[in-house]
């Protein structure tokens, strides 16, 4: 938790609501044109407070760059620099969890592309992962579990190692009213995993493309409206041929 300095300091210098932001790893300050002019010495002081302080935490720095010396450090500057470290240090710890969180790794690499063979051949198969997605009945609102499934796909979409690539989120559900209806209900939620990724784990949108299977391609062809059909598949497009 910040300390009561820094969150009282922060309170004095900025709107309570992009103060709540900057806790969060998204400050809106960085957008204010009256702190643009600092931002280059600004990055530089981020810089130097981290090697300053290695392995303490991410309010260890924050309150390091409130308490700056010199009277020519403003305090917007010092606001503005502590929106740049929550910034990093969010950064930071998502490569943390990415390494450490063992289903992470394994879906990191499920979806890494196949190697080459003898270094001329490319992969003939796409880089897939096939989860349990969870969305309230006929609806796109996420589950509980659906979210922390999410949080897997993100943090391991945001890795480095899975960074450079972009995918498609294919949604497939159980047979219901009709054909049309079940593959609008598929695209819809293919949409919510997307927003929900770029939302929360800041993925550029231009990287997760959408598609509603609808349900055409039922795993249990013997009974259509089981839920055991209900899935989504992330596809590594740029593993395909």
């Amino acid at each position: 938790m910040p300390n009561t300095l820094l969150k009282d300091n922060l309170q004095r210098l900025m709107h309570p609501v992009t103060v709540m932001r900057a806790f969060s790893g998204s400050c809106v300050a960085l957008r204010n044109a009256a702190l643009r002019p600092h931002l280059a010495g600004s990055r530089a002081a981020v810089s130097a407070a981290f090697r300053a302080i290695p392995g303490k935490s991410s309010w260890a720095l924050a309150s390091r760059l409130l308490q700056m010396p010199g009277p020519h450090v403003s305090m917007n500057r010092r606001a503005l620099l502590v929106c740049l470290a929550l910034g990093a240090w969010s950064q930071a710890d998502a490569q943390t969890i990415a390494r450490e969180n063992p289903e992470v790794q394994t879906l990191i690499e499920a979806l890494r592309p196949l190697p080459a063979t003898r270094g001329i051949e490319k992969p003939h198969a796409a880089a897939a992962a096939a989860l349990t997605i969870e969305f309230e009945p006929g609806s796109v609102r996420l589950t509980e579990q659906g979210r922390r499934s999410l949080d897997t796909l993100g943090n391991a979409l945001g890795s480095e190692d899975l960074e450079p690539y972009e995918f498609r989120i294919e949604v497939h559900v159980e047979s219901g009213a009709t054909a049309s209806r079940d593959q609008l209900l598929s695209k819809r939620q293919a949409n919510a995993i997307k927003d929900y990724l770029v939302k929360q784990y800041q993925l550029s949108p231009t990287r997760l493309a959408t598609d509603g299977r609808g349900s055409s391609q039922p795993i249990k062809r013997t009974n259509p409206a089981s839920p055991v059909n209900r899935r989504v598949v992330v596809v590594n497009t740029s593993s395909v041929q």
